[in-house]
């Protein structure tokens, strides 16, 4: 079992503040939040809304999910969900190693939109723990369907305030590929699930502008429905 009971005290005080978060620019980081994506879409549909849309979030590092009240059985079903003998629920899924993965979890009711800014919190306390890249995380939004293309990209040259002591880098690049997002979707039942996957990756270089040796690179993460 995974640490719990300690980490809700930390998320208790992060979703208290989690609106003005919102509302105060932050410091630049290596790389964007993984809850929002202002990156520009090639279609004219419009994404699902990640406020008022949302209607599910999981986590299996926590083992929870938060889903809206009106939501619990409809979603539970669109994931495959199936109750365990200890009050909670599960679900298989093959990854994308092409191992077949249990997780197992409790289902904590919430409402929209309630559920957007829990999940920032969540995502928010586990990356100053370091720990943002472990575990299977999953949105899941209400009227919508995936199909929603984002163009690969190569973003500018980003340079560092200052040397990063893990990476060493001055600067750094990201580069992704194309992917799917959730969009607004006519039809009131259909659900959309979003998982958190690479997209691209980020390079890190020892000079400014981009420039120099490369020091390194890791994964860029987004939620993505393809």
């Amino acid at each position: 079992m995974k640490k719990q009971h300690s980490f809700w005290y930390g998320i208790l005080f992060t979703c208290c503040t989690a609106f003005g978060v919102l509302l105060i620019s932050s410091c630049e980081k290596e790389a964007p939040p993984v809850i929002e994506d202002p990156d520009p879409v090639v279609e004219t549909e419009l994404l699902a809304d990640s406020i008022q849309d949302l209607a599910g979030y999981f986590n299996s590092e926590m083992e929870v999910f938060f889903i809206d009240p009106e939501y619990i059985d409809h979603i539970l079903e669109y994931m495959g969900a199936f109750p365990t003998t200890d009050g909670r629920f599960g679900f298989s899924e093959l990854n994308e190693e092409g191992l077949w993965m249990d997780y197992f979890f409790q289902v904590l009711p919430m409402p929209v939109p309630d559920i957007y800014f829990t999940a920032l919190a969540v995502e928010m306390e586990l990356e100053s723990e370091g720990t943002e890249g472990n575990g299977v995380r999953y949105k899941v939004y209400k009227k919508a369907e995936c199909g929603l293309s984002r163009a690969a990209k190569t973003g500018d040259c980003q340079n560092m305030a200052e040397i990063d002591p893990d990476t060493e880098a001055a600067s750094f690049k990201t580069i992704t590929k194309a992917y799917k997002k959730c969009k607004a979707s006519k039809l009131e039942s259909n659900l959309c699930k979003e998982k958190l996957l690479p997209v691209g990756e980020t390079t890190y270089y020892n000079e400014l502008n981009c420039s120099g040796d490369k020091t390194g690179a890791k994964p860029y993460d987004r939620y993505r429905c393809d």
